[in-house]
């Protein structure tokens, strides 16, 4: 008994001191301006774009969750009117609601599928008007 409670605690104290490691995801958070995050972020990422999630499914076979988005505008890169992200389930996974708007920005892997977790700046469009701004303002510096 004295042992299970000894290691409760020890575990206790290890999750509150490291609770990064323990839930599994690492994000590494520039130490910089906001602008300058967003400008790092966008020229991580291979595709930024704005866009409605109007499909969600996931494959049994292979387990990803495939997210489809209707494109609102592009920030970065050029596509079609829909593009679908490729998630599979870890801790670092974005996972989207229906109908909902988002700012994605997404990386291609071995240009087969596009992918994002929550490390990236992914997040919902209605709290990215600031984000928003500065990116129409790279996008319109990168055309001149």
């Amino acid at each position: 008994m004295k042992k299970s409670i000894a290691l409760i605690i020890a575990l206790s104290v290890y999750l509150l001191y490291d609770t990064s490691t323990a839930l599994g995801c690492r994000c590494q958070v520039p130490d910089n301006s906001f602008k300058k995050q967003v400008k790092g972020a966008r020229k991580q990422a291979d595709i930024v774009f704005s866009g409605k999630v109007i499909e969600t499914t996931f494959d049994k076979r292979t387990r990803p969750v495939l997210t489809t988005f209707r494109v609102e505008e592009y920030w970065k890169g050029a596509g079609g009117d829909e593009i679908t992200l490729v998630t599979f389930p870890t801790t670092c996974s974005y996972f989207f609601d229906m109908d909902k708007s988002y700012l994605v920005y997404a990386n291609s892997y071995e240009n087969e599928f596009l992918d994002t977790s929550i490390c990236h700046r992914t997040q919902r469009l209605e709290g990215a008007n600031r984000e928003i701004k500065i990116l129409k303002r790279l996008r319109e510096a990168e055309a001149n």
